[in-house]
């Protein structure tokens, strides 16, 4: 198969009511501010691909590298450590007494920064993860004190048993997926990864994206990007590009049936891009994709591979980055769009286009892992 694209037959200029204040530049502003007052808070690189781009026949090629945020392997600490925050704050009866015991579901990423900001804090942290999560993701949680446990199911799955423990356990429950509309922590995990968004358009330097590519599992990071963007720039806004595993692609198929409802995809979410191994769209999120995203791609895992490749061996005078699947599949589908792999290249870029990539993860497999994996 072949990279698919959808195109959002109804994107709007404008974002509603809700998201302008919850995405208010002047808010994005507070977060950075919070996130610049953390001792381990360093800004992270912004690399500039020239010589791919001009193989790839596009004008510029940009890459926020998250691989090392907070001394961490993916951009995610910058959500749970804001979303913490505001959750202290709002409930300061929650951090004395008995020691706080925080709890999630996660496929890594999330849980290793929510065992990273108990630990700094002194609390405790209790990680439940779907069967495909990696084994290296398992111990690097492990190294941080986090009591992890890995169910028989899929990530949804350990998402509704993460809120049942919490329930039963009156533990603290730090989830960065909406079961129901509005939920507050989810959204203050989404404006936690804005300062990613404020640090990337201050390297920049005034030059502002064409389009933006960004990797989707629930949706939180891609909606954050995608609301930041329309919120700072309205009518001049990148056009964002929505990117999915094939065997978890629930917002694109959500675009494709267009009733305006969220749709899962279910069974085992079966791909080595596990970051993305989401079957649901956060309830919080898909709004905001459904408004404001441009289009929908729905990727194979050789694209993501294909990515990786690409980062690890450079063109001559680029960086070699190392990136995990989930955080190189936009590299490997924007490869596949300039190499003529699909139908779309010519209506979606040109000479002209200015692409801004994240590279959200650093790798999450060992190469006995890697092996395992068909």
């Amino acid at each position: 198969m072949s990279d698919e694209y959808l195109k959002n037959p109804r994107v709007k200029i404008e974002p509603d009511t809700f998201v302008k204040s919850a995405f208010a530049p002047e808010l994005m502003e507070t977060v950075r501010r919070f996130h610049a007052s953390i001792p381990e808070y360093r800004v992270t690189p912004l690399h500039s691909l020239e010589n791919l781009a001009a193989r790839l026949e596009i004008a510029s090629l940009w890459v926020k590298d998250e691989t090392n945020r907070f001394g961490l392997n993916a951009f995610k600490g910058l959500g749970v450590a804001y979303a913490m925050n505001r959750f202290l704050e709002n409930h300061p009866a929650k951090s004395s007494g008995s020691v706080p015991i925080w709890v999630t579901a996660t496929d890594g990423n999330h849980g290793h920064a929510l065992a990273w900001a108990a630990l700094c804090l002194g609390h405790h942290a209790v990680i439940f993860g779907p069967k495909t999560m990696p084994e290296k993701r398992i111990q690097r949680m492990q190294s941080l004190g986090a009591r992890v446990s890995v169910l028989p199911g899929n990530y949804d799955e350990a998402v509704l048993h993460a809120r049942r423990a919490a329930r039963q356990n009156g533990w603290n429950l730090l989830q960065d997926t909406a079961v129901h509309d509005r939920e507050q922590i989810p959204l203050w995990i989404m404006q936690g990864y804005t300062t990613l968004l404020t640090e990337t358009l201050e390297q920049l330097r005034g030059k502002l994206p064409t389009h933006v590519f960004v990797q989707c599992g629930v949706g939180s990071l891609a909606a954050s990007m995608t609301a930041g963007l329309a919120c700072r720039f309205a009518g001049q806004k990148p056009r964002v590009f929505i990117v999915e595993a094939r065997a978890a692609a629930c917002c694109f198929k959500s675009m494709k049936k267009n009733d305006g409802k969220i749709h899962a995809v279910r069974g085992a979410l079966d791909t080595v891009m596990s970051g993305l191994a989401c079957g649901q769209p956060s309830r919080l999120a898909w709004p905001i994709l459904e408004d404001l995203a441009h289009g929908f791609f729905r990727c194979d895992d050789s694209t993501a591979l294909l990515g990786q490749r690409g980062y690890r061996n450079p063109l001559k005078g680029n960086p070699t980055l190392q990136a995990g699947e989930s955080g190189a599949v936009t590299l490997g589908l924007l490869m596949n769009l300039s190499a003529g792999k699909s139908p779309d290249r010519n209506s979606l870029l040109n000479r002209s286009s200015r692409v801004l990539l994240l590279l959200t993860e650093g790798p999450t497999r060992d190469l006995c892992d890697r092996k395992k994996t068909p």
